[in-house]
């Protein structure tokens, strides 16, 4: 058996307890700064969460929006387009007396007008929930309908002094022979801006049913 010095066993056992010590005070720091990093990585996971399901609502939000921007705008279009059924029809209904009929014909000029500025006000209002392509597709039908109503009652009743006694053959004439040139005017780029509307409102809300089909299934 070997002997030591009372002294080197001393030191050893001194040197074992710092050792053990330490490991103590190294494997307490290790597990402080293990649970702060959870927490933190948990505060983290939450934030991201939250911020995610924020976009979710904003987007949610905004679909919501736009839906409900198409269907008004549609609205519009449908009250219009039945407005220019009536003056466009073959054969226009004719009122008991020449005040009368001079009156409808007139409302019918105005409100043309009146629904297509409705309709280009709404466009503009309900701009930021559209991107720039699908804009542009509803601001040109919009335009192209104002253009139409505009010089529809410009050629009709724009220049009518009203201070005079009506001439009714011929207010009537100009109206029959405008009402014509309105439904032929109606055919060119304004059929075909209403066909790519419609497309595009279709692909709008197709796209919007099959976001909400795929949030739902996660």
């Amino acid at each position: 058996m070997i002997a030591f010095p009372s002294g080197a066993v001393s030191g050893l056992v001194v040197a074992a307890l710092f050792r053990y010590f330490m490991d103590i005070q190294v494997k307490k720091v290790i597990a402080k700064y293990e649970a702060a990093l959870t927490d933190r990585t948990e505060v983290l996971k939450t934030d991201l969460s939250i911020r995610a399901h924020e976009t979710t609502i904003g987007l949610t939000r905004l679909e919501e929006l736009r839906a409900k921007a198409i269907q008004e705008i549609y609205t519009l279009i449908t009250t219009w387009q039945e407005l220019f059924l009536e003056i466009t029809q073959p054969n226009l209904p004719q009122r008991a007396n020449d005040e009368g009929q001079l009156t409808q014909l007139v409302n019918w000029s105005q409100n043309l007008v009146r629904e297509s500025k409705k309709l280009s006000i709404k466009v503009r209002d309900s701009a930021l929930f559209f991107d720039e392509q699908s804009y542009q597709v509803i601001a040109k039908y919009g335009k192209l309908t104002m253009d139409l109503s505009i010089d529809f009652y410009d050629a009709t009743f724009g220049a009518w002094d009203k201070s005079k006694q009506p001439n009714y053959p011929a207010l009537f004439n100009s109206f029959d022979t405008e009402r014509i040139k309105l439904r032929e005017n109606a055919k060119g780029e304004y059929d075909k801006a209403q066909r790519t509307l419609v497309v595009e409102f279709r692909k709008l809300m197709k796209a919007e049913r099959t976001q909400k089909v795929a949030d739902g299934q996660k």
